[in-house]
């Protein structure tokens, strides 16, 4: 089934098409095992993990975060590339890295940053 998430993108409305097929654990189990972040959590904990991973596809330029939105989401590049928008900078973040991990280390309850993909990018979220 592929659902489609209405975002804002650079004074565009756009969408994130969301794939939830049925055989998504399995994915969702390589992908954890494939962030070295997670290589100490226990079983249990990755699979309460796989059941709120999901998969999107975004186009260049589209909007992934806003700045000021609540943090509900972690967000593990893939393939492809993001741009953070910070107040007096921008970071680019390669595929393999996780977006939002800080939020939740200094218990922010709002991004500080807007997230923009520089290119065509899979991307996997996961509940904070």
């Amino acid at each position: 089934m592929t659902e489609n998430l209405n975002i804002h993108a650079h004074g565009r409305t756009g969408h994130i098409s969301l794939n939830r097929p049925k055989a998504l654990n399995a994915l969702n189990t390589q992908v954890l095992e494939e962030l070295p972040l997670l290589h100490n959590v226990s079983d249990m904990q990755k699979s309460r993990l796989c059941d709120t991973l999901m998969q999107h596809f975004a186009q260049k330029g589209d909007t992934l975060i806003m700045s000021g939105e609540p943090v509900q989401w972690l967000y593990c590049i893939m393939k492809g590339s993001v741009e953070l928008h910070l107040k007096y900078e921008r970071i680019v973040v390669p595929q393999g890295f996780i977006i939002g991990i800080d939020n939740l280390l200094l218990d922010r309850f709002t991004y500080e940053f807007s997230a923009t993909a520089l290119e065509d990018s899979e991307i996997v979220t996961f509940s904070a």
